[in-house]
């Protein structure tokens, strides 16, 4: 029995098997394919991670802008309310306390505001945008209704003149060495005639 052909016939199929070896891909060697960025928000999701902490941190400067500006027309509102009317001073000062409670108590949520997850998040910026839309229309509301209000001035009434009529001077009296102003009623008495002187006698006769 002839074994060479045997051999040679084994030899092809081990090199035929190494050769397929070689030609199929090496699966170890190939990249694995990264997952997309947890913190990269897809269509229609809510960011997450470092997005939502920008998206938070801008929305509560542009509150606390908000707030600064609501607090300066509070402010004049309040000048205005210590310098009207009798008549509205009241009513004018309680809306104004009103307003700065109504600040106080939507600043002191934005203030306490603890991040604790999206869903919070979202719930807390829907709530504080309506504070700060309520807060504007009270504060137009108050300007209208007090600080464009005319002023009421309360008329001065003229002056009376007096009725009780002057006090008539006083007559002067005249000192007492001053002649007196009435004339005599009686005539100074005329100076008695002088006596007729008698007659010269003439020359006697010759």
């Amino acid at each position: 029995m002839n074994r060479a052909p045997v051999g040679i016939t084994l030899a092809a199929l081990l090199a035929a098997a190494a050769g397929c070896e070689r030609n199929e891909p090496n699966k170890s060697t190939n990249t694995p394919t990264n997952p997309p960025s947890s913190n990269t928000p897809g269509p229609g999701q809510t960011p997450r991670g470092d997005a939502l902490r920008e998206t938070r941190d801008q929305a509560m400067a542009q509150w606390r802008r908000q707030f600064d500006d609501a607090k300066s027309k509070i402010d004049l509102l309040r000048t205005k309310a210590s310098n009207s009317s009798p008549d509205i001073k009241d009513e004018f000062t309680k809306a104004v306390h009103d307003l700065d409670d109504q600040v106080d108590k939507t600043q002191s949520r934005l203030n306490s505001y603890k991040d604790t997850g999206v869903s919070n998040w979202e719930s807390f910026k829907s709530d504080i945008e309506d504070e700060i839309t309520r807060l504007n229309s009270k504060i137009q509301e108050v300007t209208t209704r007090y600080a464009n209000r005319p002023m009421t001035t309360t008329p001065t009434p003229p002056i009376q003149p007096p009725t009780t009529p002057p006090t008539a001077p006083p007559t002067p009296t005249p000192p007492p060495d001053s002649p007196p102003t009435t004339p005599p009623t009686t005539p100074p008495t005329q100076p008695e005639t002088p006596p007729t002187p008698p007659p010269t006698p003439g020359p006697g006769p010759g």
